[in-house]
């Protein structure tokens, strides 16, 4: 960002700062540019969303890991149970998710910095950002969750899906086989 703000220094003839100077004012730009993203996105969630994105960084009585560690990922195994585990977990995103608003308005290099802040934080630094941060990172993981959650129930069912046409004219040759004529 600093070569092109030098760029456009000399294109309107401003006498050039100091490197660190510019450096600053960039990296100050970057911060207010990302702030006001943040911003952006916590305006737009309503108080219901709110307690439902908290609710994710609390560990049930009951549990050992937050609601938000157990729905970043899905079920390994591609069998049956994994695809009814693959859609619970899409069923329980999309319950929060249709009224997250707001995050289509970030730059795409943006959204995929709070998905992978939300990612590779644990559950009590995500707990621990300031409230802007703290709902835009969640909110931005719970949007992208459900586009993931969704992808792994449909790999899910291709993968099953394979399986069983690539059985079924093995299936289908036995059975030729065995049947009198």
């Amino acid at each position: 960002m600093v070569t092109p703000a030098v760029d456009q220094l000399i294109g309107l003839k401003v006498l050039l700062p100091g490197a660190s100077v510019l450096w600053r004012l960039v990296g100050a730009a970057r911060q207010r540019a990302t702030e006001r993203g943040f911003e952006l996105i916590a305006t737009g969630v309503t108080a219901q969303e709110r307690r439902g994105l908290e609710r994710l960084l609390r560990v049930a009585h009951d549990e050992s890991e937050t609601e938000l560690e157990r729905l970043r990922h899905g079920p390994v195994k591609p069998t049956a149970d994994g695809i009814v585990q693959s859609l619970a977990r899409l069923h329980e995103l999309r319950a929060l998710s249709p009224a997250l608003t707001r995050v289509d308005d970030l730059p795409a290099a943006r959204l995929r910095a709070l998905r992978v802040d939300a990612h590779t934080a644990r559950a009590q630094q995500i707990a621990q950002m300031g409230d802007p941060r703290r709902l835009a990172t969640l909110t931005a993981s719970w949007a992208l969750g459900e586009l993931s959650a969704q992808d792994d129930a449909l790999d899910h069912l291709d993968t099953i899906l394979d399986e069983i046409t690539t059985a079924l004219p093995r299936a289908s040759a036995n059975g030729a086989r065995r049947s009198p004529a």
